[in-house]
């Protein structure tokens, strides 16, 4: 069986490897915020981001290793009730303590 291979791969015409040909980069056209969501979704995206980092820095003086995830979850809430709560040391204060008791809940239970 093992001649029969040889035979048959002696028998194909030898062939150049085909160069390779490579993709030229064609960058995507720049879409603005407003082609697939208005405007005020774009711009409540932007004040998030800003007040996510606002967040971040004072939430990371209280719960360094969950910082990041307890700053994602109060952004949830949307961008009034986070400038409430930066307005507000004790009501921040109090949220960061619900999400991080939250989170230590989730931890600690057992895998399903």
């Amino acid at each position: 069986m093992g001649t029969e291979i040889r035979s048959i791969n002696r028998q194909l015409p030898e062939q150049a490897p085909a160069p390779l040909v490579q993709p030229k980069y064609v960058p995507a056209p720049a879409k603005s915020p407003t082609d697939e969501r208005g405007t005020e979704e774009a711009v409540e995206d932007k004040e998030l981001d800003r007040l996510g980092e606002e967040l971040y820095s004072v939430i990371m003086a209280e719960e360094p290793k969950n910082a990041g995830k307890i700053t994602g979850m109060l952004l949830e809430l949307g961008v009034e009730k986070v400038k409430a709560m930066i307005a507000s040391p004790e009501e921040l204060k109090s949220w960061v303590s619900k999400a991080s008791d939250l989170l230590n809940t989730v931890q600690i239970l057992p895998p399903n």
